[in-house]
């Protein structure tokens, strides 16, 4: 940038800090995909719809699971939010606003929550041994009652899910979970516990992770699905 280029800028502004603010700005912003950290990521909002997101992306203490990622100046996220990166997902966990140097962490979503109509969650399960203990069923064989902490972004589809919501990990019969209770300790996430549930045959769907579940209406989904075609009229009290 030339003297008269920089000369004009602090014309437009109030302050001579403010002029070189933005010329810290612009510069950063030049050299930000000059990086070999930098990605282009996508961004998903509270309905899951999707934004361009430039980032520059490191590790954090050379873990493989938690990412620290760097935006562009001014650029604000929100925690809860997922950010979408090769196919794989992340879920923001912290975010620092700094207006020349923001910067948000990010968690690995391990899973994902698969619903009734085929949409998803990601999510990051954790600790298949967490909460262990024994406990006697009535047919008297002794179970093993493992619990798994399952956290997600607090959005729109996450808020819908309640005590018994069931989910399936892994095309599995033993990775079939429950949840029992949710917690929102930390502003934008929502944390289930979950225990083990039964393989429901018939029902749960191993191959697309669908999960059958008790409080959904299967029956008027049915109804939605259908339509009638080539009546003109119908009578009152009368079948189609």
């Amino acid at each position: 940038m030339g003297f008269m280029d920089s000369y004009k800028k602090r014309l437009k502004v109030d302050t001579v800090n403010r002029a070189m603010e933005l010329d810290t700005e612009e510069t950063l912003i030049s050299e930000f995909k000059n990086s070999p950290a930098y990605k282009e990521a996508i961004l998903l909002d509270e309905n899951m719809n999707e934004t361009p997101l430039d980032i520059r992306l490191v590790n954090v203490d050379k873990s493989v699971f938690e990412k620290k990622i760097y935006l562009l100046p001014n650029t604000k996220l929100e925690i809860g939010r997922y950010i979408k990166l090769q196919g794989e997902y992340f879920l923001i966990k912290e975010f620092e606003f700094n207006s020349m140097s923001p910067f948000a962490k990010v968690k690995y979503c391990n899973q994902k929550i698969m619903f009734v109509d085929g949409s998803f969650v990601p999510c990051i399960a954790e600790g298949e041994s967490y909460g262990v203990k024994m406990v006697a069923t009535n047919d008297v064989i002794l179970d093993v009652d493992t619990k798994v902490k399952v956290t997600v972004g607090d959005i729109t589809k996450t808020r819908n899910i309640y005590p018994d919501f069931r989910m399936i990990f892994g095309n599995s019969r033993q990775g079939i979970y429950r949840v029992g209770d949710s917690t929102y300790y930390q502003k934008g996430l929502i944390t289930f516990t979950c225990k083990k549930d039964k393989y429901i045959q018939g029902l749960d769907d191993l191959e697309n992770n669908i999960a059958w579940q008790p409080d959904y209406d299967y029956g008027s989904q049915a109804n939605a699905n259908r339509s009638i075609e080539k009546k003109k009229k119908m009578l009152v009290g009368k079948e189609c």
